[in-house]
């Protein structure tokens, strides 16, 4: 990713801001990305008490650690934090709402920013959360690019686009047909293999 897509120092001055403010360390944070409001109409959406649940397992076995929320919705924020207290953050420079309105959509006024400026700090927001220990994702476009600045899926949790927690046996639970094809084409490269030999 790094070598076509590099954040501009304007944006990197954005996130050692926040860095600065929230004495925020990537290291020992859990991020959580929910996206609520709107995306209802393309996925289905997971209860928000399963992120949260995630998130309190993880926390259970890395204590020292905090809770990154990050969500669009005012409901989802205010749950972790009566949930984590303390232990749980928010970026107080992104927007949320308590409809069904999406970010996105809203104007500057609701907003309390003009769109390029919020643009601008999404963007940092998200390069920052893809550096987090942990990351409890959903299922969308920020969830994609929080996986591309990542590189990898290590300590990545997601929940599908019908709102299931995708797990190491969640292609054999819900897609059985894909799981044996790709076995087959696993075994099958096996044998080819062996046959060169």
């Amino acid at each position: 990713m790094q070598k076509y897509f590099n954040l501009s120092s304007h944006i990197l001055d954005i996130q050692s801001a926040l860095i600065e403010k929230y004495k925020f360390d990537p290291a020992k944070i859990i991020a959580v990305v929910y996206r609520g409001t709107d995306k209802y109409q393309e996925v289905n959406l997971a209860n928000p008490q399963l992120y949260l649940n995630k998130a309190e397992a993880i926390l259970k076995q890395n204590t020292g650690f905090k809770v990154l929320i990050q969500t669009d919705q005012k409901q989802v924020r205010d749950l972790f934090i009566d949930r984590f207290g303390e232990q749980c953050l928010f970026f107080e420079e992104m927007s949320v709402t308590e409809g069904k309105i999406g970010l996105h959509l809203l104007d500057e006024d609701c907003l309390g920013l003009n769109k390029f400026e919020f643009g601008k700090t999404i963007l940092a927001v998200t390069h920052l959360i893809a550096k987090c220990k942990f990351i409890v994702n959903h299922t969308g476009n920020m969830a994609l690019w929080i996986c591309l600045f990542r590189g990898n899926a290590r300590n990545m949790f997601q929940f599908d686009r019908k709102g299931n927690f995708v797990s190491r046996f969640y292609w054999i639970k819900y897609y059985p047909e894909l799981f044996v094809d790709g076995l087959r084409i696993f075994y099958s490269s096996l044998t080819d293999k062996k046959s060169d030999r």
